[in-house]
């Protein structure tokens, strides 16, 4: 069954992949796998509602959590944030990093979700630079690390680590967007012009929000804000 699973996967065919692994939930051995990757195979079709059914039928059967229950609760914050329901995902993301503190998965997501939020950004800051320094080489989490830094007031260390995301993942519209922000508020406007531009051309995932914000943005620009010139906080990575 999991071999006819994966080949309704691969063809998209999400309805047909849960009813063949459905039989497997009545043998206790497999329940907690079978019920996980029901739930992933729902998180992955945004049918995020039914997710966490799921992933709370896995949460709950497990008992006290273990470090290994560390992925559950973060894909569960996953889906409650896609909901816009923050204060469950901030606190399954918390309970996450509680049973595995150095998970860069989920030290990023909870730092981005508070930096791009202006919420807590000193525990988001150094939230960032934990993912940081064990996956450099991941452009979504150095477009966090200048987003934050950026929400801080930092703006010339922003730009730095931006222009960096971008040339590791040129084509993606929210980090063309970030730039294009940090570009404004050191002076550089035509740049900055050219990274929304560049945002909305590569921007078929954003959503009617995101793409009106942009147009404002391309329309009047943004408000100058005062950079911050003291140092930043040092941050253990240990």
């Amino acid at each position: 069954r999991w071999n006819i699973a994966d080949t309704y996967i691969v063809e998209n065919d999400t309805a047909s992949a849960l009813a063949t692994l459905e039989p497997l939930t009545a043998y206790p051995a497999l329940r907690r796998q079978t019920l996980t990757q029901q739930a992933d195979l729902l998180r992955a079709d945004k049918q995020y509602d039914r997710a966490i059914v799921l992933y709370t039928q896995v949460i709950a059967a497990a008992g006290t959590p273990v470090k290994a229950d560390w992925g559950v609760f973060y894909a569960r914050a996953i889906c409650y944030e896609s909901l816009k329901a923050w204060d469950k995902a901030e606190a399954d993301l918390k309970t996450a990093l509680q049973l595995s503190p150095n998970q860069p998965e989920v030290l990023n997501y909870l730092g981005y979700a508070w930096a791009d939020k202006g919420q807590q950004l000193d525990q988001a800051y150094a939230s960032i630079v934990r993912a940081h320094s064990q996956t450099p080489d991941d452009p979504y989490v150095t477009d966090s690390a200048g987003w934050v830094l950026y929400q801080l007031g930092y703006f010339d260390k922003a730009v730095t680590l931006l222009e960096q995301a971008v040339q590791q993942l040129p084509a993606d519209p929210t980090i063309n967007d970030h730039l294009g922000d940090a570009y404004w508020q050191v002076g550089r406007e035509h740049e900055a012009r050219f990274q929304w531009e560049r945002a909305l051309k590569t921007g078929d995932e954003l959503d009617s929000e995101a793409v009106a914000r942009i147009k404002d943005k391309l329309k009047d620009g943004l408000a100058k804000k005062q950079a911050r010139t003291s140092p930043l906080p040092e941050v253990t990575t240990d």
